[in-house]
């Protein structure tokens, strides 16, 4: 039994389920909040099952993690936190002045003055 609550509550499908069923439920709720008038309550249930949603929804997440997704993850991240093209363009400027062709550009138009440093 315990391994069955578990199963739902880490699994996607129910958790889709569960979302389905909150708006439905929650649709019909305001309806019939709507329709008889007067004070409105149906929003306390929604945020109280949304709360509750929420909740499973972490959970899911959390008992999903493995180790591929880590790895990918990271990976996805580290690659996205860099503008690579532009740090490969920065590494072949820097090649082209260790090489000698760079003029005033691969020197960040410094090319004179280190000219004269030189001297």
């Amino acid at each position: 039994m315990e391994n069955a609550a578990k199963q739902n509550l880490t699994s996607p499908y129910a958790f889709r389920v569960h979302g389905a069923v909150y708006l439905g439920v929650n649709a019909a709720l305001f309806i019939l909040d709507w329709a008889i008038g007067g004070a409105w309550w149906f929003h306390f249930t929604a945020l109280i099952w949304g709360f509750v949603l929420v909740i499973h929804f972490l959970v899911m997440k959390t008992f999903s993690v493995d180790e591929n997704w880590a790895d990918e993850r990271s990976a996805k991240l580290r690659h996205g936190s860099y503008d690579v093209g532009h740090i490969i363009q920065i590494s072949d400027d820097y090649n082209d002045a260790e090489a000698g062709d760079g003029g005033d550009e691969s020197n960040g138009g410094r090319g004179q003055e280190n000219e004269r440093h030189k001297e």
